[in-house]
């Protein structure tokens, strides 16, 4: 599977907030990929995820991002330190309010934190929510993003779109399974039916497969008293 191959996230990103010589904290980097991407003209760049095999495969990456093991309820960061916090597809994968307060601690007044989720109902998503349903994660986000200290500044939609080479590459991903089964491979072939409107799964074509998935951002401002 290749996911954004055109890098529309981090172009969106990077159009919502100016990243140029800010000290930023990226919350939830995974194994640093697109952390490289964001990066760049950056001052400085922290990202932690609360996985340590992540960690460990980022830190692998030529590049002079500090990437740390840590969890975004607990940031082990001084008061005002940062001029930019993101969550990059992360924010529900925790307790969203608490994080969102700790990252109100840790930035500068002033200063923006830039949210990426993803749309529960985007076609992608959808496949995923097969396995383990995140829209009420992805609810409970939203609405801490509205009840929280910061302002919320702008919000926005964006589509990009995961490619998949075959039938086959798309029932092998893990959609957050820790291992694929078989005995899934149905349910993924019925709802790519419906996503596809194709007429049943004896009639899916042995062709490269593009779902979209579309992502919602919010851009969020400490205010300066």
């Amino acid at each position: 599977m290749e996911y954004d191959k055109n890098n529309d996230q981090i172009r969106f990103m990077h159009d919502a907030i100016d990243f140029s010589g800010k000290d930023i904290l990226e919350i939830g980097c995974g194994n640093g990929s697109i952390s490289t991407c964001l990066a760049k003209g950056s001052g400085s760049y922290i990202a932690i995820d609360p996985d340590p095999v992540c960690i460990e495969q980022a830190k692998q990456l030529d590049t002079e991002i500090i990437f740390q093991t840590g969890t975004g309820q607990a940031l082990n960061f001084p008061d005002n330190r940062f001029g930019l916090v993101l969550f990059t597809l992360s924010l529900h994968h925790q307790d969203s309010a608490p994080a969102l307060e700790e990252a109100f601690r840790v930035l500068k007044p002033g200063s923006h934190v830039l949210v990426v989720e993803p749309n529960a109902r985007a076609a992608f998503e959808l496949f995923f929510n097969l396995f383990g349903d995140e829209t009420q994660a992805l609810e409970a986000a939203e609405t801490a993003i509205r009840n929280s200290r910061f302002t919320l500044k702008n919000e926005d939609q964006f589509q990009v779109t995961a490619s998949f080479e075959n039938i086959r590459d798309l029932c092998e991903y893990d959609f957050g399974r820790e291992l694929p089964d078989p005995a899934d491979n149905q349910k993924i072939l019925d709802l790519l039916c419906r996503v596809k409107n194709w007429v049943s799964p004896a009639h899916i074509p042995h062709v490269p497969i593009d779902l979209v998935d579309e992502l919602r951002l919010f851009l969020l401002e400490k205010p300066l008293s």
